[in-house]
């Protein structure tokens, strides 16, 4: 059972009962980002992210809860991304009032110590050497300059020494005026999950949400186009990769498409593109770009080297038209169901590719499940498939052909330096004629008594 509400305050709380969980699991997303950054300050946002765990007013040294949750038998991380922030841990049940109270007052009385500031300079600085080589990084940094139309999607987002410079007053000051500026009421969404009745949940979090400051939140908006072409030469890899901008309102139908994406039934595209030889897997990720921008990317890991991903690209439109033509209610009831109601439904009554989606997001942990809520693959909304669907065909996708021997030139972006290309000439790209039926019928359980 799930429960939504905004206080008085601007704080929004998501409240989520697992009846039969033994841990519990709590997240703040701040709505403040990569692209909130000063441009005199690149990397603030994800050099602030590293300061909260450094100890609070409340909880400073071995009290804080980098040290305390490890103690506990839990787990704890955050995320910096591009217009959002994430903190989080899971720990026993009865660990989260405790832990609560530690992960808000990191976010509300961070002491952002000069002497541990500049340690985190030195970190982030080893960090974003690992990841100037790692594949994944230098794709989304590739796509995003196929995308840019707004020089924030260029600039530097891990940060560095010397982006942040020897003036360690003067780095604190530029981040306490971050931190000031955006991690306020306005701004912040408080996600708990847990075995504890949901009236006990909204209590906790309600007394976590009366700490936080008030304020009022800014709006961001991105200049982002789609429909660029390119490759990146990236060794050992051959991907493609296809990223959509949609409206950040069809996110509740994501999980549906990356289940029909993932099916390997046949009539599906996984079926198709494993007959052909041209993929053997398939991806979905999504991200907010703005207030009112969703960044999504498909990924295939295609067959071979020598496979043109333009007969990729187009048997995925192929099977999104297909797709996008079958009746209403094919891969998802025809109203939603409520969370009581769903136990009680008689066998078929819900589409193959819904039921799976739904029992897969049932079977993640409170930490999981509260990242699936707040950044990730939220619960299906049967109602968002249509629009998901008239989006994704209604625009042209920014295209990247990831490979190793892509012929091209060194260009630089978010402080990388990138060996950019031409996307593979698409004439006679066009696969052989394939009939798709993505709505596939799994069989009905064995009716007859067994031995």
């Amino acid at each position: 059972m799930t429960r939504t509400l905004r206080l008085e305050n601007g704080v929004t709380l998501t409240l989520i009962h697992q009846q039969q969980a033994t841990q519990a699991a709590a997240l703040w997303r701040v709505n403040a980002g990569s692209l909130h950054e000063p441009d005199a300050w690149p990397g603030l946002a994800h050099l602030l992210e590293h300061m909260l765990f450094r100890g609070s007013d409340g909880y400073p040294d071995d009290e804080r809860l980098m040290r305390w949750v490890p103690d506990q038998g839990g787990r704890l991380n955050a995320s910096t991304r591009l217009c959002q922030t994430a903190f989080f841990f899971e720990a026993p049940a009865q660990a989260l009032k405790p832990g609560l109270s530690r992960l808000t007052d990191m976010l509300v009385a961070p002491r952002l110590a000069p002497g541990a500031l500049m340690q985190e300079t030195t970190v982030i600085d080893a960090e974003y050497r690992l990841l100037a080589q790692d594949a994944a990084t230098r794709r989304e940094a590739a796509l995003l300059a196929l995308t840019a139309g707004d020089a924030r999607l260029t600039r530097l987002r891990i940060g560095h020494k010397t982006a942040f410079g020897d003036d360690a007053p003067r780095l604190r000051a530029a981040l306490s005026a971050f931190h000031q500026q955006h991690y306020h009421a306005a701004n912040l969404h408080l996600f708990l999950c847990g075995p504890q009745p949901l009236n006990e949940l909204e209590t906790l979090a309600r007394e976590a949400a009366a700490r936080i400051p008030p304020g009022v939140a800014a709006p961001l908006a991105i200049n982002a186009r789609t429909g660029g072409s390119g490759a990146l030469a990236e060794p050992g890899f051959a991907q493609l990769e296809l990223s959509f901008l949609l409206p950040a309102d069809v996110r509740p139908a994501l999980r549906l498409l990356a289940h029909a994406l993932h099916s390997e039934a046949p009539g599906g595209l996984m079926a198709a593109l494993r007959e052909q030889a041209l993929a053997d897997d398939a991806t979905l990720e999504a991200d907010a770009l703005d207030d009112a921008t969703l960044w999504l990317r498909i990924t295939f890991t295609l067959a071979g080297e020598t496979i043109n991903p333009a007969r990729v690209d187009a048997l995925f439109n192929r099977w999104l038209a297909a797709l996008a033509a079958l009746p209403e209610g094919a891969l998802s009831p025809l109203r939603r169901l409520a969370d009581e109601d769903f136990a009680a439904l008689p066998e078929g009554a819900l589409s193959p590719l819904r039921r799976l989606a739904d029992e897969d997001f049932a079977a993640l942990g409170p930490m999981d499940a509260l990242r699936a809520h707040a950044f990730g693959l939220p619960p299906v909304e049967a109602k968002a498939l249509p629009a998901l669907l008239a989006a994704l065909r209604a625009q042209r996708p920014t295209r990247l052909w990831l490979a190793p021997d892509v012929n091209g030139a060194p260009v630089k972006t978010q402080g990388l330096t990138l060996t950019l290309g031409a996307f593979p000439s698409t004439h006679d790209a066009l696969p052989v004629n394939t009939e798709f039926s993505p709505a596939p019928v799994f069989p009905p359980a064995l009716a007859v008594a067994l031995p």
